[in-house]
């Protein structure tokens, strides 16, 4: 009897040997239990934000558990999947937050994980910040592919308001800031080429700091412009390339921008009494020369809340909101 009962749990764990050994949690998938905590930007509970869970439980398949956040601003949903997600959060007066790359969740390691079949031992909790709109305001956006310059290793004086060259290259009205370029292009060979800016603000007051994107928010810049930081008088960008690859790279990194000062003018002790503020989003001087600003034409204002950002309103597999 005693040998019988032996035999019977070393069957049992043989079984369960098996059905482990065949248990992959990656594309069987294993519980994750998730706690959303949304707050706006000042810390606080947000109540009512809409909140979808997008679980991954295939390569290109999804589940979704959506609900909306109680009174501490929480939001719980568990679901079976292969250990990723992404989490998009909306309400009325608030930018929406989207992480649009899934984040993985897995907590455990992968013998807990194929033993228990979860991957965390209790509720991860990942915390959400909703930026409030403020005092949104129509802010002057230009959009400008520079391929070509209209000389070269010499000054270019641009008009930050309109993005165009000031005379006789253009029509800009203001030289907010100068620009010495050095384009090359080999004509035998595309790949070797070399594009360096050198940009300088040329009033002494004017000039610009580094300020870095909220990547996961529909706003992703700051609401003003800083009276109380340093701003720096001139930047060089660089850029070469030869037919075995890229051997110089000094740009503006894609998750940073710039926040400017232009047209100011001070009173006899130095004290600003005048001044414009503009957003530069995007700049990229490889192959020629593209940048976008936001520049707010209201004098000392430093609000760089534009109404038309664009916000994301497209999120790959999730159903119609």
């Amino acid at each position: 009897m005693v040998m019988k009962r032996v035999a019977v749990v070393l069957i049992a764990s043989f079984i369960a040997t098996l059905a482990l050994a065949s248990y992959n949690p990656f594309s069987d998938g294993a519980l994750a239990s998730v706690k959303v905590m949304v707050v706006d930007d000042n810390g606080d509970a947000v109540e009512g934000a809409k909140v979808s869970l997008v679980f991954h439980v295939a390569p290109s398949d999804v589940v979704v558990a959506e609900g909306l956040t109680d009174k501490s601003g929480s939001f719980a949903a568990e679901r079976n999947c292969t250990g990723e997600m992404r989490i998009w959060v909306r309400k009325n007066g608030y930018y929406e937050f989207l992480n649009r790359n899934a984040r993985e969740f897995r907590v455990l390691d992968l013998r807990h994980v194929v033993r228990e079949r979860k991957w965390s031992a209790g509720p991860v909790s990942v915390r959400v910040v909703l930026k409030k709109i403020r005092d949104p305001i129509r802010l002057s956006y230009r959009h400008v592919d520079f391929k070509h310059f209209p000389v070269t290793n010499e000054t270019l004086r641009l008009d930050l308001e309109t993005l165009d060259w000031c005379p006789p290259f253009g029509k800009g009205v203001h030289g907010d800031v100068y620009l010495v370029v050095d384009d090359w292009a080999d004509p035998k060979v595309w790949k070797n080429f070399h594009t360096n800016v050198a940009i300088s603000f040329p009033n002494c007051a004017d000039g610009f700091y580094r300020a870095k994107k909220d990547a996961l928010s529909a706003f992703p810049f700051a609401y003003h412009a800083s009276t109380n930081v340093p701003y720096q008088k001139s930047i060089e960008l660089r850029h070469a390339c030869t037919v075995k690859g890229i051997v110089e790279s000094v740009k503006i990194p894609e998750d940073e921008y710039l926040i400017c000062r232009v047209r100011t003018e001070t009173n006899s002790v130095g004290q600003i009494t005048h001044a414009k503020y503009v957003r530069i989003t995007d700049i990229n001087q490889v192959l020629g020369l593209t940048i976008t600003t936001w520049f707010n034409p209201i004098d000392n204002d430093t609000n760089l809340e534009a109404a038309e950002d664009e916000v994301y309103r497209e999120l790959p597999m999730l159903p119609p909101d």
